[in-house]
């Protein structure tokens, strides 16, 4: 099995009778280099544009309609080990935590915060905190209840916090898992798709900072009688993956290259 840089991929090297794994964020370089993986099994992670590969894994399929071999399920939600390895949490409380990804800009952020703060009174909320790489733009809202605080830092307070608001990726799904309230604010079309699709899944979460201020934190979370977010999601992508037989042909690419 092979794990490879795009940089290293444009090289015409010949790969028989290998797994390759490809996990870009757009796939459409895979017309260039079909030929060169054509002896190879080729499974592509979250593949929104094209049909080269033997198998695609997503967690959300925003195009099914794509045609080939597609497996989509929330049961594929990869947990990093330093969210699962959560241990005995004696700092939860009813704190804040606010990152919305690589996505964030200082306006948005500078629109966010005062949304937030809405819900300081109500809730007896101790402190806000919000992760970002923009602390010395944003630093003039530092005070008693709102704290800027460095990336390096975001998963001590990403397991503090009893409060998340994120961005509807990755790290909604690492919010779930760790079992928070949680509000998910899509920072793109394909987010605000997969948003509701988790609302549908987990009925405590919200979307979008509306009717925030009614929000009660004290109350403890509802949890769901199923966890969405297990943490085996890389164990199922490798069992998948080892189930997969290898294509013998070398022209099963071709019908696909005019469809993208």
């Amino acid at each position: 099995m092979y794990l490879l840089p795009k940089d290293k991929i444009f090289t015409k090297r010949i790969f028989k009778n290998k797994i390759l794994i490809f996990d870009f964020k757009n796939y459409s370089f895979l017309k260039k280099i079909y030929k060169y993986i054509i002896n190879s099994t080729v499974i592509t992670i979250e593949n929104f544009q094209n049909s080269i590969y033997d198998l695609n894994l997503s967690i959300y399929d925003h195009k099914p309609q794509i045609i080939g071999k597609r497996i989509s399920s929330l049961k594929f939600g990869m947990i990093r080990d330093e969210i699962k390895n959560k241990g005995k949490n004696k700092f939860k409380s009813n704190n804040i935590f606010v990152h919305l990804g690589s996505s964030e800009t200082v306006t948005k952020l500078n629109k966010l915060i005062p949304k937030i703060i809405k819900i300081y009174n109500k809730n007896f909320i101790s402190k806000i905190y919000v992760i970002t790489k923009f602390d010395k733009q944003i630093s003039n809202l530092n005070n008693n209840l709102v704290k800027i605080i460095l990336k390096k830092y975001f998963l001590n307070y990403f397991k503090k916090c009893d409060f998340h608001i994120v961005n509807a990726g990755v790290t909604a799904l690492e919010s779930i898992f760790l079992e928070k309230l949680l509000v998910a604010i899509p920072q793109n079309k394909y987010e605000k798709l997969f948003a509701i699709y988790l609302k549908k899944k987990d009925k405590n979460l919200l979307i979008n900072l509306k009717n925030i201020d009614k929000i009660d934190l004290t109350k403890k979370r509802k949890l769901n009688k199923i966890k969405l977010i297990d943490g085996k999601g890389y164990s199922r992508i490798y069992r998948v993956i080892r189930s997969l037989k290898h294509s013998k042909s070398n022209i099963r690419f071709d019908k696909y290259l005019g469809k993208f």
